[in-house]
């Protein structure tokens, strides 16, 4: 039997039904589905060339297979004039997917191409976040700020405005792409973050700083998936291109990385296809034998190829996923590669945090020193270069570095006492002004203390 399907005895896991569902669906539907049109065609002929048959009149009047009257609007209600659209054209290629295969994958996969257009807007997006907060975000603090209060504290009405319409470039590939998420993505992408609305005010800003784990995968997988579908419909193209002409294309090694694509390097064919789909149908609408739609296949694949397909690239993908403030470096590391370490007196603490006299040069001078250490956690590293040497020579932000005392009492040897330093004064400070000073600790760490604790403090 050519249908064999597997029978399950019994349907002990959802996994179970699925694999069910899908034979059930390639051994009996979609047969039928690939058929459907001729299949229908054949039927409303036989039945309207049977003459044996007690001609009804409500059939006969459906296919105006008798004189319309034209007072009565029986007939515009029951007539029905299938529309052509991108499905009906994917039907008819259902029996000739062998013939056009570069129209059948474009028609099969369809909507993930036509979110590939997104694809400039979602890279200046994750590009603008990344110079914004990489190595400078907690990832508590990404969870709280909401992507609505992010956008309302942007400097200036344009940069607000390129956010906006980026933002809108994530909102509509995600829409486009969701379903098929699974399929393509090489991490896990947790099922609560499938479902998210990204039209929800308070949606955290967490949900669009690019990382492999957390919120922030939704759009490492989106910018993935879309590089996979519009490389992988290339090479397809290249290929069936490469099996009619029987040589191979001048244009099928060219490669742009992504972080400097343009719309002329994608398909981009959403407002044309349709336009190109008409010029190549032929639709006619005869007396007693209802509507007749005809595509030319030939020069329709031809004309989608010649306008969208030849010359365009394939894609280099790096996405700049962005390390979190927590992440970026390791005081184990440090202690490792920067020894020793060596902690700094009371007086000159005492004069440091007298001169960084605001929270906002105290928070200013903490952000150099955490950059600075992530540094240092990942190379063999002199505890005896004098750290105004190392900000001004190696990281080159001397400028920014508002804290002298810091730079004329420290070498390298004392990064850690004065990370220390500025960590707890910081906790301080925003304990005094009622702000939480823990930002990044996990839960567990914040339990009140005991009252033992307390009476031996």
């Amino acid at each position: 039997e050519t249908r064999n399907m597997k029978v399950f005895a019994s349907l002990m896991s959802e996994e179970d039904r699925t694999v069910w569902e899908n034979c059930f669906n390639v051994a009996y539907i979609q047969p039928i589905l690939e058929k459907l049109d001729c299949c229908i065609q054949d039927a409303t002929k036989q039945l309207l060339e049977d003459n044996t048959k007690e001609q009804d009149h409500l059939y006969y009047t459906v296919y105006e297979k008798v004189a319309i009257s034209p007072n009565t609007i029986l007939p515009h209600l029951w007539s029905y004039r299938p529309r052509i659209t991108l499905d009906h054209l994917y039907q008819i290629l259902q029996t000739q997917r062998k013939d056009f295969p570069i129209l059948h994958e474009l028609l099969k996969e369809e909507p993930i191409l036509r979110a590939t257009q997104y694809l400039p807007g979602i890279v200046k997006l994750q590009h603008q976040l990344y110079e914004l907060y990489h190595r400078k975000l907690y990832l508590a603090e990404a969870n709280q700020i909401t992507i609505t209060e992010f956008v309302d504290d942007l400097e200036s009405d344009s940069k607000r405005e390129e956010f906006q319409c980026n933002l809108q470039c994530v909102k509509s590939a995600w829409e486009l792409v969701k379903n098929r998420i699974y399929e393509f993505a090489q991490v896990h992408v947790p099922a609560e973050y499938l479902s998210v609305s990204w039209d929800d005010e308070s949606l955290p800003l967490a949900y669009l700083i690019p990382t492999v784990t957390g919120p922030g995968v939704c759009t490492v997988v989106l910018l993935d998936l879309l590089v996979t579908a519009h490389n992988g419909f290339l090479k397809k193209c290249q290929n069936e291109l490469r099996k009619k002409h029987k040589k191979e294309n001048a244009w099928g090694e060219y490669k742009v990385p992504v972080n400097h694509i343009q719309y002329c390097h994608l398909l981009d064919y959403e407002h044309q296809i349709i336009s190109i789909i008409l010029s190549h149908c032929h639709y006619s609408l005869r007396h007693g034998e209802g509507q007749v739609v005809t595509y030319d296949l030939p020069a329709l694949e031809k004309h989608f190829v010649d306008q969208f397909v030849h010359g365009k690239p394939l894609i280099q993908l790096h996405i700049q996923q962005i390390t979190y403030r927590k992440d970026a470096f390791s005081i184990a590391n440090i202690r490792k590669r920067v020894a020793p370490q060596i902690k700094l007196g009371a007086r000159e603490k005492a004069e440091i945090i007298k001169e960084l006299h605001t929270i906002k040069s105290l928070r200013d001078c903490l952000d150099i020193v955490e950059i600075m250490m992530g540094f240092l956690s990942s190379g063999q590293t002199d505890p005896e270069i004098e750290l105004r040497t190392y900000v001004s020579k190696s990281l080159k932000m001397g400028k920014k570095f508002s804290c002298k005392k810091a730079l004329d009492y420290c070498k390298l040897g004392h990064v850690l006492s004065l990370w220390e330093t500025l960590s707890v004064e910081m906790a301080k400070r925003l304990t005094y002004i009622q702000q939480e000073p823990f930002v990044g600790l996990n839960d567990e760490y914040l339990n009140p203390l005991l009252n033992y604790q307390l009476q031996q403090l």
